[in-house]
């Protein structure tokens, strides 16, 4: 492969002529997704949804049925139930 030849060129404020080698060879783009890309992380591991239920009404009878905590309850009950797995 010969060598990159100089190319002149002259800046238009100070009237300089600069020689630059042309570069024959494309660059990466910046937002390559093949190189420095992270794993995907594991999927979490699916739940019997009536066994979520189960326990969410069960945190819900201990309250006394008392409202407004209901995503509370059901949150409990996933991490719950994920802890066992």
């Amino acid at each position: 492969m010969p060598a990159s030849k100089p190319v002149k060129r002259t800046t238009a404020a100070s009237g300089k002529t600069t020689a630059k080698a042309a570069s024959k060879t494309p660059s990466t783009p910046k937002n390559s997704s093949h190189r420095h890309s992270k794993p995907s992380p594991a999927p979490a591991p699916s739940i019997n949804y009536e066994e979520v239920a189960r326990l969410a009404y069960k945190f819900w009878e201990e309250r006394n049925y008392a409202h407004g905590f209901a995503d509370e309850d059901w949150q409990r009950a996933e991490k719950v139930i994920r802890a066992r797995s």
